[in-house]
Order: C-alpha cells, then structure tokens, then sequence
C-alpha cells in the first residue's frame, strides 16, 4: 500500500503489513459508526399513467398554451408552435389601459391597477385532476389585499418567465407534457406527492428524476439544467397556489369565486 510521505514532497512510501493494518482498522473503525442505510424500492409513475398524461398532452398540443392578454379578455390563443420565432421572449406582465396581466397553463392574473378590480386563477386547492379556482374582487382601500395580490402577482411573473423564457415553452411544444403531468396530480414517484409541490420533491431528492422528465417530455429536451428549471417553475406555482388560498380563506373574493376546468 502506497502512502504520501510528505504534504510538501508528495513523495510516496511503502507500507509494511503491520503500518496496512493499523490505517484499515482506523478506517473500518470509521465506517462501522456510520449510519446504515435503510434500501426502499419505490414505484414511478406507471405506463398506463404516462400513456394517459401523454394523450391528454397530445389533445392540447395543437394550441399554444402560454396564455396571451387583451385589455378586455384573458384568451388562448392558438399559434402553431413552428411558426413561433425562436427569440420569443416573455412580457410579462403585460399592461394595457391600466390592466396588467400575466399567465401560463391557465395559472394567470389580470389586475386593474387603476380601480384595483381583479381575477386571479391557479391550479385547484382540492387537488383533482386540471381544475383551477378563481377568485374575482378588489383590493379597495386594504393594505392587506393589495400586499396578498402582489405576492401572488410576482409568484405569476416568475412562474411564466421560468416557463416561456427557460423551458422555452414557445419553442418546445412537448413542454406540454410536463405541464399536463402538473395538472393532473397524479403520483409521479410513489412518497413524492402530487402537483407542483410533488414535482418540486422529486427534482429535489430522487435519483431518476432526469428520466422522470424525459418520460414526459423527450431526451433531447430534459437537459439538467431544465430539469432543475422546471422545478423552479414548479416552486413557484406551489407558492402562488397557497398564496391563492390565503386570498380565499381571508375574503378577498368579495367579487365570487370558481372552481372551474382548465388546462
């Protein structure tokens, strides 16, 4: 056995047998108090679940699905994604006569900043499969509404800059998958959770998540480096979401509100 003799010199020494054994009964002795490691196996998401979010994907695939503003109406609009320039970039938030708006995959807010109306919408609180809640009121006079909207507004812009500018969402129509996958709360990896937040756990501590991605998007496309976007996306979404809910529960809907079908 090889050794260094010196941090100066690196010159290297040989070990006789009794020198071996005195450093691999210290290094034993090392291991032996490490913590042992308890081996689990976990399921992924089933082919009878990838194949479901994959046709649900295919069905929205021929609209564009990064939501488009006009001062009036929060609409879909329908651009073939080989027509879309490649140096599309994010708006977000778009204003128009005092309406400022912002939004991806049905997750959107339009604000009226000049009487202070709004419309927020996010995936649903209950967690079933691609159903949103909306909330339509106005912050009036209250400091504590406007501070909640604007939270929820920042939450949106980061959300849809990560989804248009970095996953390139306009580019790439089999982000679609993705964001279908999202929307559907299914298990992805069994203990992970469902959603947004089970996506972000995913990314965060499971060792396949890479290949997680690709099952809904392609190879070519799940890099690491969006891997770790979409779940920045994801973050961000989860954290609109229970913005979202403490508007709820606090009464900011003095306006009403939806549970409705979405993307």
């Amino acid at each position: 056995m090889p050794a260094i003799n010196s941090k100066d010199t690196f010159e290297q020494v040989k070990l006789d047998p009794s020198q071996e054994k005195t450093i691999l009964d210290k290094v034993e002795g090392k291991v032996s108090k490490l913590p042992k490691g308890n081996y689990k196996e976990i399921r992924g998401i089933t082919s009878e679940e990838l194949n479901e979010i994959k046709q649900k994907a295919a069905e929205k695939a021929s609209k564009e699905v990064v939501m488009k503003t006009t001062s009036d109406t929060f609409i879909d609009t329908t651009l073939p994604t080989n027509t879309l320039s490649s140096d599309f970039f994010s708006t977000c938030p778009s204003s128009a006569n005092g309406v400022e708006s912002c939004g991806a995959y049905d997750n959107y807010y339009r604000h009226n900043i000049l009487n202070g109306d709004f419309t927020v919408q996010v995936l649903g609180h209950a967690g079933e499969n691609s159903k949103y809640t909306v909330l339509h009121g106005s912050t009036g006079s209250s400091t504590a509404k406007a501070q909640r909207l604007s939270t929820f507004k920042q939450q949106i812009n980061t959300y849809e800059r990560y989804i248009v500018d970095d996953l390139e969402a306009n580019t790439f129509s089999e982000l679609v998958g993705w964001a279908s996958a999202l929307a559907s709360f299914i298990l992805l990896v069994q203990g992970f959770g469902t959603g947004p937040v089970g996506w972000v756990a995913v990314v965060a501590t499971y060792a396949n998540a890479l290949n997680t991605f690709v099952s809904f998007t392609s190879a070519f496309y799940a890099t690491a480096s969006r891997l770790q976007i979409s779940k920045n996306a994801a973050a961000q979404l989860n954290n609109a979401t229970t913005t979202h809910y403490n508007m709820f529960s606090l009464g900011d809907a003095n306006y009403g509100s939806e549970y409705v079908n979405g993307f």
